[in-house]
């Protein structure tokens, strides 16, 4: 693997839970967040990492740490996560420039650029998508379940980056994503049966790798598969 699909790899990350962090001496590094549910995922964007550095044979400085517990003040409990961090302080400088803004909203033109393939689209929906299905009745009162639709969240964007997600996913897969907004008012793409049909068949395959993935993708397993 070049620098160059490496590169493809971290802006998968970027373009959902993944971010580029940096300390007062301006120092930076490349962090993955996740709930402990989570961990297998974790492990396995790990894994996709390491593979560039071990086929460079490159060494490399990161810290994996589990169970960090987090006091939620409105539930009253306290959560758990792991926190991946990859350090390589000259290279991620670098691209936090190019990805964010003083605002420190990323641009999603940089990132979406470098998305090509059909892993790096499991990954951004993995870390950002969900599903949703709905139960209806038949006309003799029976009832059924709708196929399920896909949402991806992106309210770490703005409106203009949203449409441009949007005319993305348009161009690249020919699909029609609508930008709907969750009772809190964050924007997300809703993608209609008919186009999470033809996203899932393009993850699948990753989907079924992972026992998290499975779970969370259980009804599109069902229907798409």
């Amino acid at each position: 693997m070049h620098k160059a699909e490496f590169r493809k790899l971290v802006c998968s990350m970027l373009l959902g839970d993944g971010c580029i962090d940096k300390n007062l001496n301006d120092s930076c590094w490349f962090s993955l967040h996740h709930s402990m549910k989570q961990i297998e995922y974790l492990k396995w964007k790990i894994k996709q990492i390491d593979n560039f550095f071990e086929k460079k044979r490159v060494t490399r400085k990161f810290s994996l740490k589990e169970n960090l517990p987090q006091y939620n003040k409105k539930t009253e409990k306290t959560y758990y996560s792991c926190r991946y961090r990859l350090y390589w302080p000259k290279y991620f400088k670098i691209l936090r420039k190019r990805i964010y803004r003083a605002d420190k909203t990323k641009r999603a033109e940089y990132l979406l650029r470098h998305m090509e393939t059909d892993k790096q689209l499991f990954i951004w929906f993995m870390d950002d998508g969900s599903e949703e299905s709905h139960l209806n009745k038949h006309k003799d009162g029976s009832l059924y379940r709708t196929n399920p639709r896909l949402m991806l969240h992106i309210c770490d964007y703005t409106l203009d980056d949203s449409k441009l997600i949007v005319d993305w996913f348009k161009e690249k897969y020919k699909v029609e994503p609508r930008i709907v907004f969750t009772t809190t008012k964050k924007p997300r793409l809703r993608f209609v049966s008919k186009d999470a049909r033809i996203l899932f068949n393009r993850i699948s395959v990753y989907v079924k790798q992972l026992e998290y993935a499975k779970s969370k993708f259980s009804l599109c397993l069902e229907r798409y598969c």
